[in-house]
């Protein structure tokens, strides 16, 4: 889990099923010695974990990811440029066990696309 240490939930704005994440990232944390030192960047697959925890935030439910059907990495995040985050989720209960999720990581102003995500969790 990255929640509480690699990233932090400042806030959650629910409109039904939209709901957007203020993320606000620890640039201090150790992934970044080694990806990479002296500048550091998220690793995509980091990206796409606190996607599916703020999806975990949401639901109350513990998720793995099923089915990734669209993970497009627009723009490089760094945590020292980009500490603040959202977090733009549509977020859909299918049948109890499946989650569909699709948004986008931006900066706060969005005018930054990091991420475009389409995607399945279940529930484990």
């Amino acid at each position: 889990m990255l929640k509480d240490s690699y990233f932090n939930i400042l806030d959650m704005e629910k409109n039904d099923n939209d709901i957007l994440f203020h993320i606000e990232l620890n640039p201090s944390h150790k992934v970044y010695e080694g990806h990479f030192p002296g500048m550091p960047v998220c690793p995509g697959v980091c990206n796409v974990e606190m996607i599916k925890e703020c999806v975990q935030e949401h639901t109350g439910k513990r998720l793995f990811l099923n089915n990734l059907s669209q993970c497009k990495f627009s723009a490089v995040i760094t945590p020292t440029y980009n500490p603040l985050l959202l977090i733009s989720l549509n977020i859909e209960n299918i049948d109890g066990e499946t989650i569909k999720a699709k948004g986008k990581i931006t900066d706060p102003d969005g005018s930054t696309t990091f991420i475009d995500f389409k995607g399945e969790f279940q529930t484990k």
